[in-house]
């Protein structure tokens, strides 16, 4: 974390953590993660940078959402996920006022995005959805799946890498999948070697 402010956006990303035990430190772990993948696909600069800050932010919306709804321990109602897909675009909202590069808040409301085009709040899918969404989507869902919850217990790796297997092509990218694999089985211990050229034109993502 080399700018000066990224202490800030980590205080509002522990801030809202804060509220649940079972995601402390989520958004700290998905930023170096998100990072280190980035290196690893060989982003430049500016959009590592991007990804780190939207990875910080990625659930700041949750704050306006319900602790009812936020520390439920089962399955959610109709009505109860629609509040919380509100995090995304009220993630938003909220640091508007910052003047956040656009490649932040494609992070932010559109990590939830799916390559079907299933996901929330836009409906995007494919290449549309920008590769910063789409690279913290992946690293976002891999730490989920490693934490115990109220309603389920935690994923083991060996399991974890099923399902982002099982969801490639529907669920994720199914290019930037199999790389995240192939990075997490060499690179997740510590920073690798950036991937082909190639990996990146073959991704044909939308950046911002």
């Amino acid at each position: 974390m080399q700018s000066a402010v990224l202490p800030v956006y980590l205080a509002l990303a522990r801030a809202v953590e804060a509220r649940n035990p079972y995601t402390f430190e989520h958004s700290v772990r998905v930023a170096d993660l998100a990072v280190r993948f980035g290196r690893f696909l060989g982003l430049d600069g500016a959009l590592l940078a991007a990804t780190e800050i939207g990875s910080l932010l990625h659930d700041l919306g949750k704050i306006g959402v319900p602790d009812a709804v936020l520390l439920k321990p089962g399955p959610l109602t109709v009505e109860e996920r629609l509040l919380l897909q509100r995090h995304a675009v009220l993630g938003c909202a909220i640091v508007e006022p910052l003047g956040l590069a656009p490649q932040v808040l494609a992070v932010i409301r559109h990590h939830h995005e799916r390559w079907d085009g299933m996901g929330y709040p836009d409906g995007l899918a494919g290449g549309r959805i920008p590769l910063s969404a789409r690279l913290v989507s992946l690293v976002d869902a891999w730490d989920a799946m490693l934490l115990a919850r109220p309603y389920r217990g935690k994923l083991g790796e060996l399991s974890a890498r099923r399902e982002i297997r099982r969801h490639a092509g529907s669920q994720f990218d199914p290019v930037l999948a199999a790389l995240f694999l192939e990075f997490l089985s060499g690179g997740r211990q510590q920073d690798v070697p950036a991937a082909s050229q190639g990996s990146l034109l073959v991704l044909g993502a939308a950046v911002v």
